[in-house]
């Protein structure tokens, strides 16, 4: 078995219909290590963590969803990773 050598991290708020590709992306990525894809989700309110979850079904231990709630209307202080660009 191949150890994880490099975490991959992508971030996702309300982007749904780029689930799909985005980790495609990465899952077709050709190496000789292993590779984890950690997404880190800042609340979104659309399917984008289920479409997440139908990817960690198809590839179990390869992908971890981290999800950073919020609640409606409310404004979370400090940094969020989707705010990263």
């Amino acid at each position: 078995m191949v150890k994880d050598r490099v975490s991959v991290l992508v971030t996702f708020y309300n982007q749904e219909q780029y689930v799909d590709k985005a980790l495609e992306s990465v899952l077709s990525q050709k190496t000789d290590f292993g590779v984890k894809i950690i997404v880190g989700d800042d609340g979104s309110s659309d399917g984008t963590c289920e479409k997440v979850n139908q990817w960690i079904s198809k590839y179990p231990g390869r992908i971890e969803l981290h999800v950073m709630d919020r609640g409606e209307g409310e404004q979370i202080p400090g940094f969020r990773a989707s705010r990263n660009g």
